[in-house]
Parts: C-alpha cells; sequence; structure tokens
C-alpha cells in the first residue's frame, strides 16, 4: 500500500526487487487497486480502469467497505469437509458402526502450522480483520460441519 502518486515508483520498485531474486511476476495476476474514502465516510475500491472492484488478497476479499472470504477459499474448504464426512460415513456403512463426528471435528478444528483454521486466523491477524476471524471461529466451522453432516446424511441414509 502506498500513496496514490507514488504507485508507480512502488510498482517499479517491487518488480526489480522481484527479479533481484529470479522470480516471475504473472501480471494477470497483479492488481493495483486504488482505495478512496467519499464524503459520507464509506470507502471505495477502484481498479487501474477506474471501475468499481474488489481486492483479493490472502483467501479474502475487501471492497474497501465489507471483507470476506473469496467465494473459491470457501468452497475449496467446503469440498474438502465434503469428502472427509462422506469417507468416514462409507467407512461407518461398511463396518457397522457408529458414523464417528469426534475424528471429522478433529480434523477441521486443529491448530496446526497447515489447517485451514490456522491459515484463516493468520490472515485475519495480518489484514487485522473481525469479521475474517469470526468466519474461521470453531463455532463457524462447526455448524459448516454439521449442516454437511446434515446434507450427506440425507444422501446415504434417505433421512
Amino acid at each position: 500500500m502506498c500513496d496514490t502518486g507514488h504507485y508507480i515508483k512502488v510498482k517499479e520498485f517491487i518488480k526489480s526487487e522481484i527479479k533481484n531474486i529470479e522470480l516471475i511476476i504473472q501480471d494477470e495476476k497483479t492488481e493495483i487497486a486504488t482505495f478512496f474514502s467519499k464524503s459520507d465516510g464509506t470507502i471505495m475500491c477502484l481498479d487501474e480502469n477506474g471501475h468499481q472492484s474488489t481486492l483479493k488478497y490472502l483467501g479474502a476479499e475487501t471492497n474497501g467497505i465489507m471483507e470476506k472470504l473469496r467465494d473459491k477459499t470457501l468452497s475449496k474448504n467446503d469440498r474438502k469437509i465434503f469428502w472427509q464426512i462422506q469417507k468416514e460415513m462409507r467407512r461407518a456403512k461398511k463396518s457397522k458402526n457408529n458414523f464417528s463426528k469426534r475424528k471429522i471435528y478433529r480434523r477441521f478444528l486443529h491448530n496446526e502450522k497447515q489447517s485451514f483454521k490456522s491459515y484463516g486466523k493468520k490472515s485475519a491477524e495480518i489484514l487485522e480483520s473481525d469479521i475474517l476471524r469470526k468466519q474461521f471461529s470453531d463455532i463457524n466451522i462447526v455448524r459448516i460441519i454439521r449442516k454437511k453432516i446434515k446434507k450427506i446424511n440425507q444422501i446415504f441414509f434417505n433421512k
């Protein structure tokens, strides 16, 4: 982030530093967004062409007013939850044992380095976002898992 008048200098500096460490920048994945404070106190995000836009960073997106997890980020995690629940239900059905919700909760509520939860907490911390912090809370993750279990239960057991 920088002052609007300096963004070209900053952009060139960043490109030269990245070349020095021999990385390649993909221009199609690079975004320049300008945030303006309107007279009513709200913030507006514009892209390079002056169109209203959102800034995507660390699995989150913001338009200057509202922050949320990117749809891609959420759907990827939802698929992981769905497949894990489905796998556990198949195991339970095959072995005629009870379905273990505990395994599912342990898998998605742990605080290890590479979990979705720790990723979300870290991005919320970096972006200083209470909204993202709430989206990655245990309560919210449990709510998502329960919803998926109910949905898959209907598919598997026609309940």
